[in-house]
C-alpha cells in the first residue's frame, strides 16, 4: 500500500506492493509540509517512513513518548556536520573555539556563538569539563586536583591559610 495521493503531492517509488521504496513529497493535505522516505517499512498495512523531513506531526514513535510535532528531521540515523545549534547551548565539530588547548565540543549557558569560551557548562575536545557549578552523586575520582576556596568533607572543613 503507497501513501494517499492528494493534491499538492508527488509520490515517486518502486517496487512491489509489499517491498516498496519511495519517496512521499507533499505540500497540502494533513500534517503537511513534509517530505517522506519510505524504505520496506510497514506496519498493519500502512506504510511507515523511514525519514521525514518537514512538519513531523503524524509521526508516532514510543521512543519520544508518543507523537511528535513541530518541524525537523526524524530518522533512525542521522550525520550531520558543523554545528547543531539550540537556544543557549550546542554541539560543535568546527575548531573555531578553544578552552585551553582543546576546541569546545558542547557547551552550554550563553546566548551568543560569540561567547561559547564563556558558557556555564563546556565540554572540549580532550574530555576537559567545564561547569560554573555542580551537584554530584556517588563516587568522584580524581588526580592531580586543585580547589580554591573552601572544602567541605564528612564534616571536617579544610580552609586556605591565610599568608599575610
Amino acid at each position: 500500500m503507497v501513501p494517499i495521493i492528494e493534491p499538492g503531492a508527488v509520490l515517486i517509488y518502486y517496487g512491489t506492493s509489499e517491498t516498496r521504496e519511495g519517496l512521499y513529497l507533499t505540500a497540502m493535505g494533513v500534517d503537511s509540509p513534509f517530505l517522506d522516505v519510505y524504505s520496506s517499512t510497514y506496519e498493519e498495512g500502512s506504510p511507515v517512513p523511514a525519514a521525514r523531513l518537514g512538519n513531523l506531526q503524524g509521526i508516532t514513535d514510543t521512543n519520544f513518548n508518543g507523537g511528535l510535532n513541530g518541524f525537523g528531521l526524524y530518522s533512525s540515523n542521522a550525520y550531520l556536520r558543523g554545528q547543531l545549534m539550540l537556544p543557549s547551548a550546542g554541539i560543535t565539530n568546527q575548531d573555531t573555539v578553544k578552552v585551553g588547548p582543546s576546541p569546545v565540543r558542547i557547551w552550554a549557558g550563553v546566548d551568543s556563538i560569540t561567547d561559547i569560551a564563556e558558557a556555564n557548562f563546556i565540554v572540549t575536545e580532550d574530555g576537559s569539563l567545564y561547569a560554573k557549578q555542580g551537584t554530584f552523586e556517588g563516587i568522584v575520582k580524581a588526580h592531580n586536583s586543585e580547589f580554591s576556596g573552601n572544602i567541605r568533607a564528612a564534616g571536617i572543613l579544610l580552609e586556605q591559610e591565610d599568608t599575610e
